[in-house]
């Protein structure tokens, strides 16, 4: 019997995150460009902001498969970021789980637009966020950010 948990995260979960990404230009896609390859553990939490962001963790039978956050935006924009799942669990609906409780928190938090970056070849995940109710917007900040695409979600 499989036992799923979507907890708070917590630092020692980060090691698990972390070995997930394999290269520069994976922690690049993750990360927005934040996270030098290799990935030194004990710096990675400055990095992602930890202490002003809320991180959220997906674990499966105990094993982190699943991670996220949520960054506090101007204006009352809160943006969905760093979601990674365990490739070897993939396929299994983690990331569904965790961008459907992200959001949920975005709007028990009364965020006034809810937003996330995706890149246009993560083809799967940018499915997943139109089924989710998020739209593409032509964006500054993220069109200078390189090749990702800024998506939305309106609360109200």
């Amino acid at each position: 019997m499989t036992s799923i948990l979507l907890r708070p995260s917590v630092l020692s979960d980060l090691p698990s995150v972390s070995s997930w990404l394999q290269n520069q230009n994976e922690c690049d896609l993750w990360s927005g460009g934040v996270v030098p390859f290799p990935i030194h553990i004990d710096s990675l939490s400055t990095k992602i902001v930890w202490d002003s962001v809320q991180s959220w963790t997906v674990t499966d039978n105990g094993k982190v498969v699943g991670y996220g956050q949520l960054v506090p935006k101007p204006e009352g924009r809160l943006h969905l970021a760093r979601i990674l799942i365990d490739p070897s669990a993939r396929g299994n609906g983690f990331g569904r789980l965790l961008v459907t409780h992200l959001l949920n928190e975005a709007i028990t938090n009364q965020a006034s637009k809810i937003s996330l970056n995706v890149h246009p070849e993560n083809k799967l995940a940018k499915a997943l966020y139109l089924s989710l109710g998020f739209r593409p917007v032509e964006n500054y900040e993220a069109s200078n950010r390189g090749a990702f695409v800024y998506m939305e979600y309106s609360p109200n």
